[in-house]
This record gives structure tokens, sequence and C-alpha cells, in this order.
């Protein structure tokens, strides 16, 4: 069975906190979800057309101005319902892709050290991102009230897993050396 594409979802909340363009969501989307969720442009655009077709979302005015001519769109009500409904449904886990570890499960074509090089690559990225997820929660969650500890809970979340993949990769640069 397929799984529905949750970029409406993504929307419609976004929308419900406030109207905005395809432009708007995506940058909203990036100034929060991104560490764990991603849209593209061609993704938010024609989902938009369609939602609006399917009365999830109305275009709220067409902004003339020169420089903006979006088109601005807010939730309505069957968005709202279809959201809430969303929302209160159990979250289905799709199976991760990583690259790093399917490299990995075939590192013995290349040898330990070729990945050796990589772990330690993808060690220090791991350690920029836990130095920009812990940077976010002391700047922006350090007194969360309302909707900001939601958003609290999701980057602690990413800190716990980049703690993790950073200790992996100790492990397993341990390992590998040890070949």
């Amino acid at each position: 069975m397929a799984v529905e594409s949750r970029t409406r979802f993504i929307i419609l909340a976004f929308l419900q906190y406030k109207p905005g363009s395809g432009y708007q969501i995506k940058k909203a989307i990036e100034g929060s979800v991104a560490n764990f969720w991603r849209e593209s442009y061609g993704q938010i655009y024609p989902k938009l057309k369609e939602m609006a077709h399917d009365g999830l979302v109305k275009l709220q005015n067409k902004e003339k101005s020169l420089q903006d001519r979006r088109n601005i769109y807010k939730i309505t009500e069957k968005g709202k319902e279809t959201l809430l409904e969303w929302l209160s449904t159990e979250a289905i886990q799709t199976p991760p892709r990583s690259e790093i570890l399917l490299k990995l499960f075939f590192g013995d074509l290349v040898g330990p050290s070729v990945m050796i090089n990589m772990i330690l690559q993808y060690r220090c990225k791991k350690e920029n991102e836990l130095r920009r997820l812990q940077s976010i929660l002391k700047d922006y969650f350090e007194k969360p009230v309302g909707h900001a500890i939601y958003g609290k809970m999701t980057v602690e979340y990413g800190i716990q897993v980049s703690t993790a993949v950073i200790e992996w990769c100790d492990r397993t640069l341990e390992i590998l050396e040890g070949i």
C-alpha cells in the first residue's frame, strides 16, 4: 500500500498558523522543521493548486505589488478538519534511507581505510549538526511557551539522535582501525 504524500499536511499545518504563499511556506519549513522534514518548491506549488481544487485551502488574495506577485493561501474549515484528523492518527514510520550505512554494509569491497575516512567525514557533519541544534535550543527555546514547547521537543530529539550517531561513529572507527 502506497503512503500518501505528507506535503499537504505540512502545508495545512503552516497555514493553520498564518496564511501564506508557497514561497512563505517553504521559508517557514526551512526555518523550523527542515532538520527532520524537507519539502521542495516543486512539491509545494503543485500541491497548493491541488489542495485549492479539493477545497482544503483557498486563494485569499493575490498580492499585486511589483515586488510581490504571490498567491496567498488560507486554510479552509475542510482543511482544518483534514489536518486535525491527520494529527490524531498514528504516525506511519517509513524505513530510513542512509547512504552511509549502505556504503558501510559493502565496505569490504573498498577496505577499512576508505570507510574510516568516510566515517570521519560523517562524524564531523554530525558534530556540526549537534552544535547547530544546541545553539537553536539555547537561542530559541530557553523558556518555551505555547507552540514553542513542541518545537523544543523536536530539537531535543535531534540532539539525542546526533549524540547517539557520534557515539556510534566512535565505536565504528575503533572497529575499523582494528581490522
